[in-house]
């Protein structure tokens, strides 16, 4: 016994509403900040060897600072001296036998860093 005044037809009232989003993409913003970890990350490894070189000067520095600088050692110290330039020549030496760096990147490089 329902009854429709309507004469049989019922009334359906819809009402539409829009999906709330935000401003932002935050997985653009991670994206964003994994992109600038990875660089930060790449660059400072890449320096590694000037970091390791970089800690030798201090060192060494740091050692002829504890010498001190008495006039009987004027001769050991004459030697080590000599001693640290011909190894210091010898490593230029060896750095100059030592081919030179370089980037080969083909095709499948490409692909995989757009993987």
């Amino acid at each position: 016994d329902n009854a429709n005044p309507n004469g049989g037809a019922s009334m359906l009232m819809i009402s539409i509403y829009e999906r709330w989003r935000p401003h932002y993409n935050p997985s653009s913003v991670m994206i964003w900040m994994l992109a600038v970890l990875v660089a930060a990350v790449a660059s400072y490894l890449s320096a590694a060897d000037y970091h390791y070189k970089i800690r030798q000067v201090i060192k060494s520095k740091a050692r002829q600072g504890d010498r001190g600088g008495s006039s009987s050692d004027d001769d050991e110290n004459d030697n080590t001296n000599n001693d640290s330039q011909q190894r210091t020549t010898a490593a230029r030496r060896q750095q100059l036998q030592q081919p030179e760096e370089s980037l080969e990147l083909n095709a499948w490089h490409a692909l995989g860093f757009l993987v």
